[in-house]
């Protein structure tokens, strides 16, 4: 990453990233640093509507261990969600977690 990069990703950083509550990865109920993305799902055949996929950017450093399907994060607003998908992202020293509802 060029310092020009660096500097771009943490002006980004400060401006989005809140407090989420992580269960998994080595942590248990731990607060971290993530950046919430809410962006359109593609059309499924046949549908006229479009979901929403949802996922969150979490730094590298604030794992201590590689993120798994069925990891719990946990929003300020107490919306519960459940990893089912992991991305991890060089480029940016950041894993990419792909989440929905979780259960209750």
């Amino acid at each position: 990453m060029t310092p020009h990069e660096a500097a771009a990703l943490g002006a980004i950083e400060s401006e989005y990233q809140a407090l989420v509550t992580y269960t998994g990865a080595g942590l248990e109920s731990q607060d971290v640093l993530a950046i919430k993305s809410d962006t359109p799902s593609e059309p499924m055949q046949g549908l006229s509507g479009r979901g929403q996929k949802t996922s969150f950017e979490i730094r590298r450093h604030e794992l201590p261990e590689r993120p798994r399907n069925g990891n719990r994060i946990l929003e300020a607003d107490l919306t519960d969600w459940q990893v089912i998908d992991v991305n991890e992202r060089d480029d940016i020293d950041a894993w990419v977690l792909f989440a929905e509802r979780a259960q209750a």
